[in-house]
């Protein structure tokens, strides 16, 4: 069951009104009033601290510092036997690089926007365990806010994008680009996968994300822990 049908299955319980900035947590606590629970193996996430604090997503920073060891000890050599690309198409590297970074940024910028305006509900909540991890980590370790924890997930994955634009570049190296193509179209997708703006919109939408860089932020922004939940 997705997120979007436990909130409809929670308005529909609330009498139909939309649940606004109630959250699934309702559903948790209110059994006696609205009978005995069926469970699912469905997961939603909570506006709320970790208990015992946020755990550091070791397995995804291990998967990222990787990945760049690997680039770098590769030096874009590849293994998979296919022939250089030829250096007249060389600027194709080039513009992969910009549209990933661009991809990467926009995403940032909806994920931010997305996490601060439709704070509370469903549609506010980031679906990613691991990034949502890292933001509460960072927060409660450092006091870093969102904005920014996002903002340090780009400088990592962007050290990957240059590793491989570069190395993939000097070799002329296929699978480099593909990389390259991979995780630039990825954050395209999945910045606004769940986006109902388009690009202008979305660019309006700067002065608010540079706000929160100065520091404005929610107290959970993005959503908490998961917790296996009950549906009537």
């Amino acid at each position: 069951m997705s997120f979007a049908e436990l909130d409809a299955e929670w308005t529909r319980m609330a009498g139909g009104k939309p649940s606004k900035s109630v959250t699934l947590t309702g559903v948790r606590d209110n059994w006696p009033v609205m009978g005995n629970p069926t469970v699912k193996a469905a997961q939603t996430i909570r506006y709320e601290k970790y208990p015992g604090g946020a755990p550091f997503p070791a397995w995804w920073f291990a998967i990222l510092i990787g990945t760049m060891a690997w680039g770098i000890y590769d030096g874009g050599k590849g293994h998979w036997g296919t022939s250089p690309i030829s250096k007249s198409w060389l600027w194709i590297f080039d513009a992969f690089l910009v549209l990933a970074v661009l991809g990467m940024g926009l995403d940032t910028l909806v994920t931010v926007n997305g996490t601060y305006i439709n704070y509370g509900t469903v549609k506010g909540l980031e679906h990613n365990g691991h990034l949502r991890q890292w933001a509460a980590f960072l927060k409660e370790n450092l006091g870093i806010n969102f904005a920014w924890a996002m903002v340090l997930t780009d400088v990592l994955e962007g050290m990957i994008l240059l590793i491989s634009w570069y190395y993939g570049r000097k070799e002329r190296n296929l699978v480099s680009l593909v990389s390259m193509f991979a995780l630039g179209g990825a954050h395209w997708f999945s910045g606004f996968a769940t986006w109902d703006k388009g690009i202008w919109e979305t660019l309006q939408g700067l002065p608010l994300f540079l706000k929160q860089l100065a520091g404005t932020s929610r107290e959970f922004q993005g959503g908490g822990p998961q917790t296996v939940v009950g549906v009537v």
